[in-house]
């Protein structure tokens, strides 16, 4: 409810290894210089993807579309540990926009949060990713002596997007 992503869909699975490089530059444009570990830096797609032309042609608003969302994923939804890293893996349910919209979003966010919040368990972790955001209002719905006291009610700003 809170980041309306669908709960029902196809479930976002497959193959995570492949030629990074031919992928980036087809679905992108372009490629980072290097690539760590199957992961993208968001600072980079900023730079590179952040202005789209005014008399660009469908396939570059695509592409700008895609390192978007790309940054969504990564800053927000799916947010790595390194906080300026995403996995490309992601980038492969992005290709095609009709299918994309047909995933079943919400529940890979919650899994991949759980996921973390497990990992966070061993006392040697420092830093959790995932939706935290989408952790705290959870708790502030379901434990309110958690939430701070505020005069006006709380919008969440995702929602209204």
């Amino acid at each position: 409810m809170h980041l309306r992503l669908p709960v029902d869909g196809n479930i976002m699975c497959g193959v995570t290894d492949g030629d990074w490089y031919s992928i980036c530059m087809e679905y992108l444009g372009a490629a980072p210089p290097d690539f760590n570990g199957g992961r993208i830096s968001l600072s980079w797609l900023k730079v590179n993807f952040e202005v789209l032309n005014e008399n660009a042609s469908e396939d570059e608003a695509k592409t700008c579309a895609r390192a978007y969302i790309l940054r969504i994923i990564g800053e927000i939804l799916m947010l790595n540990k390194s906080r300026n890293q995403m996995y490309y893996m992601w980038l492969r349910h992005l290709i095609d926009f009709d299918e994309a919209g047909r995933y079943n979003w919400g529940a890979t966010v919650l899994a991949f949060l759980f996921r973390e919040m497990c990992r966070s368990t061993n006392y040697n972790k420092t830093a959790i990713g995932g939706c935290l955001m989408l952790l705290q209002s959870w708790a502030w719905f379901h434990m309110p002596f958690l939430c701070p006291i505020v005069n006006k009610p709380y919008v969440f700003s995702l929602l209204l997007r």
